[in-house]
């Protein structure tokens, strides 16, 4: 066996020029990396293949893409990718109609409340019922007179004053019917006057009666035909008018006769 050439055989500054050479040289795909170069495949002078890049289309990415589904309702706006392919509300014109009518209905209440508090409201039932009581009142005290009384005058003008007022008074609830207000004789008597008894007792006690009577009698007549007046003024009703108006004119008579016993 014979020794290589000299010439042929490798020198330890050609050795490390090829480990420099391949452990420095840039892989294509990745420059950071060489071919991992060690001594050991230095002389099957092998190549390591680089890795080929595969070519993707636009369509097979898109294909690809993973696909979020979620039970959250916020995720709509977490993910607005994900939800452009729902349905979306249509703004059809039915839609539009009842958000209309909606609005309207809320502007009918709104406006009602407003003008129970704000406008003036009716009195009449009210004052027809006021009015309806005081008759009730006035043919109490008449009936008494008539039956106490002395001077005929006298007797004949609380007569007619019960007569007059308790027809008057008759009209007053009827129109308070058509209204649905059906008074019983407990509320006509809510205006009774005690003191009025009590005003008369003594009068008989002391055998004052007759005057103390006409006075009384005409300060109720009075103070009842300036109640029709105010209850007159209060009301827009034609029919509530009508029937004030009569047993205004009523009071009057009955005034000026009472006015004619004093004198």
């Amino acid at each position: 066996m014979t020794a290589d050439p000299p010439s042929l055989a490798p020198t330890k500054l050609v050795e490390r020029s090829r480990v420099w050479y391949y452990k420095h040289k840039m892989n294509p795909q990745n420059p950071q990396q060489g071919y991992g170069y060690t001594p050991h495949n230095d002389d099957s002078h092998t190549q390591q293949p680089s890795p080929v890049p595969v070519a993707t289309s636009a369509a097979a990415h898109a294909t690809t893409q993973p696909t979020h589904t979620s039970n959250d309702p916020y995720d709509f706006i977490l993910h607005p990718e994900s939800s452009q392919g729902k349905l979306q509300p249509s703004n059809s014109p039915l839609k539009r109609v009842l958000v209309v009518l909606g609005f309207l209905v809320v502007l009918v209440i709104i406006i009602a409340v407003a003008a129970n508090f704000l406008l003036p409201k009716d009195l009449t039932v009210s004052q027809m019922t006021t009015i309806a009581q005081e008759e009730q009142e006035l043919v109490r005290v008449a009936t008494f007179i008539a039956s106490n009384a002395r001077e005929t005058e006298l007797i004949n003008f609380a007569v007619n004053t019960k007569m007059s007022v308790g027809t008057s008074q008759q009209a007053t609830v009827a129109y308070l019917s058509t209204r649905k207000v059906a008074l019983q004789s407990k509320q006509l008597a809510l205006r009774y006057d005690a003191k009025t008894d009590t005003l008369f007792k003594a009068a008989l006690a002391s055998n004052s009666f007759d005057t103390t009577a006409i006075q009384t009698l005409n300060t109720q007549i009075n103070e009842y035909k300036a109640d029709i007046k105010v209850a007159y003024g209060a009301t827009k009703s034609k029919k509530a008018r009508a029937v004030l108006q009569d047993s205004y004119d009523t009071a009057v008579a009955l005034s000026e006769q009472g006015t004619s016993l004093t004198k």
